[in-house]
């Protein structure tokens, strides 16, 4: 006999599923564009500065503030640094968004208004999944650095995860332009293969269906 519960657990599961689905797809298809962006600037870059394709771009310079130096290599500095600038926006986002799916998701499954780590963990080995509890916990406290900035979310994800942090000199922290031992949105490191594993550890975490559940799974209407 089909029940109520059994029917719920379809539709959460295959809710998770097609959403997950969304959220991945958009976030590869912006990426692509990342890529094709990058390709660009180096391309112009190797046109402006009479490299070859084989020949290695130079690292740019930056002065004490950060900043690419203003000399020969001025504007080949801003191209990179746009460029740069604008995939660490882009991670930023999608980090951030990748988390409110898990926790909106979560929320609804546990029948709670507000994200509890552990709660969630427990229900979902309920839901013959074996959810990845520590990255998705880093997961929660990188989102929350990024949003928030300094404070006890960035102070607990550096115990967990140092190597996500970048740290400066002191000269550069004397003159205001990153805090020199207080880990924050400033200095969070995440690059591609962190956020592809985060992506990861999501898509393997959700509600795994059991063999009563495929049985109802092409039944289920969303």
């Amino acid at each position: 006999m089909i029940t109520v519960s059994q029917v719920r657990n379809v539709v959460l599961r295959r809710t998770f599923e097609f959403g997950f689905e969304e959220i991945s797809r958009a976030y590869h298809m912006t990426l692509k564009a990342q890529v094709e962006l990058e390709a660009e600037a180096e391309a112009t870059v190797r046109k402006r500065s009479g490299l070859t394709p084989d020949e290695v771009v130079p690292e740019v310079e930056h002065d004490e503030n950060g900043q690419p130096s203003f000399d020969f290599w001025e504007e080949v500095g801003e191209l990179k640094d746009e460029a740069e600038s604008t995939a660490r926006i882009v991670r930023s986002a999608f980090l951030i968004a990748l988390f409110h799916f898990w926790e909106r998701h979560s929320n609804r499954w546990i029948d709670k208004e507000n994200y509890s780590h552990e709660p969630v963990m427990a229900w979902l080995k309920t839901q013959n999944s074996t959810p990845d509890e520590a990255l998705l916990k880093d997961l929660q406290l990188a989102a929350n650095c990024v949003k928030h900035g300094p404070g006890n979310a960035c102070n607990k994800l550096l115990a967990r995860r140092p190597e996500l942090f970048e740290w400066y000199s002191i000269d550069q922290s004397r003159m205001g332009v990153f805090p020199e031992s207080k880990p924050g949105h400033h200095n969070i490191k995440i690059d591609s293969k962190t956020l592809q594993a985060f992506f990861e550890a999501v898509s393997r975490s959700g509600p795994k269906a059991g063999q009563d559940q495929d049985q109802l799974a092409d039944k289920a209407t969303l």
